[in-house]
């Protein structure tokens, strides 16, 4: 490593606001525990408002909309280097973006940093989830669904997508010193795009996350907790009336709580109207904290995710999840019937049975309770930290990617 004080940036799209989502949220708590460490960090954000002020580090972003300018981006993270130039520089921007062209070419011409790439979702998630996402997208198109029921058709479709994607991840991988993957179930996934793939740049760094001081857990109420974004596409948030249908009745002293915001929400709330749901709360977009705290079973019922951060946060407060089998990273995460629940996708019917066996046992929850806590620490800052110093220390130490 440099001699002293090294340098980390942090680069995202997305304006940094901790709790927007999960990428913000790793980001601010990544670069805080650096900051900790004696790191001097930058966060760089692409966004233009809607920040929150680090409590560490330099916050800087762009005065106009860049939009995807490479010429205005250039000269934007050209300006913040010159002034504070980075040893590493982190870029949780999209895959193949503008951000990651720049990147290269300044590294190439004017600086020295190091490029450690992530990868923030699972590789098959379109390959797996292909018709929830696509009917989803063209809900108003239903004459184009044919693509995805007919064999050839879909057959077609999945060509296309590994072609395209096999050129974007090779162009991604020889332009970074390091590929950070989330989970090592996704190694094989990310082998499917690309045969013959050359491990050595490959990193599994899970999100970290600042376990709370829970010696004595806080008084649990009857809920039932869901946090994230309002969005079908991903979430799959319009299966939650149907569940909650199911096991109202069944657990008549519950309630179901739901935080976060999103595009999907006014479509949720006409559901829960229309189907006359009882006790189900919805709290809009806040630090959700005191509902972890509150809360004894999380719900998770997503088509696909990158990690899944709310499982952790979940287990950390104590808060037993049951999560739908449908990405391959929360088998690696979470230990079914330990300190989880995990159904097959997408049965609504075995979901609520799960719910209702874990919401009646006292026994059996207070178990899995204590070992959700325990797995949650798999995922501290200090362990998740010592990896990637490790990683760090190993890419500084290298000589520079130069094509």
């Amino acid at each position: 490593m440099t001699a002293q004080n090294p340098t980390i940036a942090f680069l995202l799209s997305m304006s940094l606001d901790p709790i927007a989502g999960g990428v913000q949220r790793t980001t601010w708590q990544l670069g805080h525990y650096f900051a900790q460490q004696g790191w001097e960090v930058l966060f760089i954000s692409l966004a233009l408002d809607g920040h929150k002020t680090p409590l560490a580090g330099s916050l800087h972003f762009p005065s106009e909309d860049i939009n995807g300018d490479s010429r205005l981006l250039k000269r934007f993270l050209a300006s913040t280097f010159q002034n504070q130039p980075p040893d590493v520089v982190i870029n949780h921007t999209e895959l193949l973006s503008v951000s990651d062209k720049v990147l290269f070419e300044l590294r190439q011409t004017e600086f020295s940093y190091r490029i450690v790439s992530c990868f923030r979702n699972n590789p098959s998630m379109f390959k797996d989830n292909h018709r929830s996402l696509v009917r989803h997208l063209l809900r108003n198109k239903r004459w184009f669904l044919f693509l995805i029921d007919h064999p050839l058709g879909w057959r077609i479709v999945l060509l296309w997508h590994r072609l395209k994607n096999r050129h974007v991840f090779y162009q991604v991988l020889s332009r970074c010193d390091r590929y950070m993957l989330l989970s090592p179930t996704f190694i094989s996934e990310l082998r499917w795009y690309v045969p013959g793939l050359d491990q050595s740049k490959i990193v599994i760094i899970p999100n970290a996350f600042q376990m709370p001081d829970i010696s004595v857990l806080p008084t649990k109420r009857k809920h039932l907790l869901f946090v994230g974004r309002l969005e079908q596409a991903q979430k799959n948030i319009l299966m939650l009336p149907n569940i909650w249908q199911k096991v109202q009745h069944r657990l008549p002293e519950w309630e179901l709580h739901i935080v976060g915001d999103g595009p999907d929400r006014a479509e949720l709330e006409s559901k829960i109207e229309k189907v006359s749901l009882e006790r189900i709360y919805l709290h809009g977009k806040m630090d959700p904290t005191d509902h972890y705290r509150a809360a004894k079973v999380f719900l998770m019922v997503s088509f696909f995710e990158g990690f899944g951060n709310t499982l952790i946060e979940a287990q950390m407060h104590g808060v037993v999840p049951v999560a739908f089998r449908s990405y391959s990273a929360v088998e690696w995460m979470l230990n079914d019937g330990v300190d989880a629940v995990l159904v097959p996708p997408f049965d609504v019917d075995r979901y609520a049975n799960a719910l209702v066996q874990l919401a009646t046992d006292e026994d059996r929850w207070t178990c899995m309770s204590a070992a959700a806590v325990s797995n949650a620490q798999r995922f501290s800052e200090k362990v998740v930290g010592d990896i990637w110093f490790k990683v760090l220390s190993d890419v500084m130490n290298e000589p520079l990617v130069s094509s």
